[in-house]
């Protein structure tokens, strides 16, 4: 027989923080959606192109014990957006190793970089890094004389807003079919650039499309010399050019080829820096390039 007393369910005294799971689900999965929702929304507000200044940290890593970087006045440097492709890298070196200039390079790293809206950046991000890296490395063991030249980079966590510098290139998307989005990496680069004391270089190659081709008939000069015309020489139809008024576009004159031969023939041989970079947009899970994007198709070593 037995002789155990069973105690009504609805009877027995529950501890303060009881709950019953079937009974409160829907509140436990509210808050963990909120929770999920608060922290993405944080990181993308904290790494955005839209906030109220331009802010940017530096890798320890890149600060080489003893080495006076910032011993140059802020003219003799030459600012220049790297990514570790194949344009930037050569834009990078030229100044760095032929010229023998200090160069101080800028990677954006905010998440809508290339969209209205992202919390994760681009699909490329980790192996420009990674690249970067490795050639930042072979540049200071190759050049150890000059390793002061390579200043740390400006890793770019977010960009001052500035609706007018977007709604104008907007405007030159939607009235000169310029760009394939109406918001991109370039208006991203026009507003960080014209919230700095300093005119910073593009790697943008003559290649006809894109910002070439928004720019080719409307800019003067080679080299670090190379600027959009002065807002009262450029015609109605291209007054917002102005926007990049604070872009070098120092290789705008030179193809992919020409590049190449320059890093092969010149006296500073760098071809093996060039081929080190990567040119994919959509790399695999292993970190390889797909072989399939146009970036990848358009590469020519």
């Amino acid at each position: 027989m037995n002789l155990i007393h069973r105690i009504p369910y609805r009877n027995i005294i529950k501890p303060y923080f009881y709950f019953e799971l079937k009974k409160h689900f829907w509140i436990i999965v509210m808050m963990v959606i909120f929770i999920v929702v608060f922290v993405i929304a944080r990181r993308t507000y904290k790494y955005t192109c839209n906030t109220n200044e331009n802010k940017y940290i530096i890798h320890d890593d890149e600060i080489l014990p003893q080495v006076a970087y910032y011993a140059y006045e802020p003219e003799e440097i030459k600012y220049v957006f790297w990514t570790g492709g194949y344009d930037s890298t050569f834009l990078l070196c030229y100044y760095f190793i032929v010229q023998d200039k200090p160069v101080q390079p800028i990677y954006i790293t905010c998440q809508n970089l290339d969209s209205r809206f992202g919390t994760i950046g681009r699909k490329n991000q980790s192996m420009e890094l990674k690249t970067m890296k490795i050639i930042r490395k072979t540049l200071i063991e190759r050049y150890p004389y000059k390793k002061n030249r390579l200043l740390p980079t400006h890793y770019v966590m977010s960009i001052k807003k500035d609706n007018d510098v977007s709604r104008k290139f907007i405007k030159l998307h939607k009235k000169n079919n310029y760009f394939t989005r109406d918001l991109n990496q370039y208006e991203r680069m026009a507003r960080y650039s014209l919230a700095c004391n300093y005119p910073i270089m593009i790697g943008l190659e003559r290649c006809g499309t894109g910002l070439d081709e928004a720019t080719q008939n409307h800019r003067v000069g080679k080299w670090e010399n190379c600027r959009i015309l002065p807002l009262h020489l450029l015609d109605d139809k291209h007054k917002e050019l102005d926007i990049f008024r604070n872009i070098i576009f120092s290789i705008c004159h030179l193809t992919k080829k020409d590049m190449k031969n320059l890093s092969l023939y010149s006296n500073n041989y760098f071809y093996d820096i060039l081929y080190m970079t990567v040119s994919c947009w959509y790399p695999t899970n292993k970190g390889l390039s797909c072989g399939e994007c146009p970036m990848c198709k358009q590469r020519i070593i």
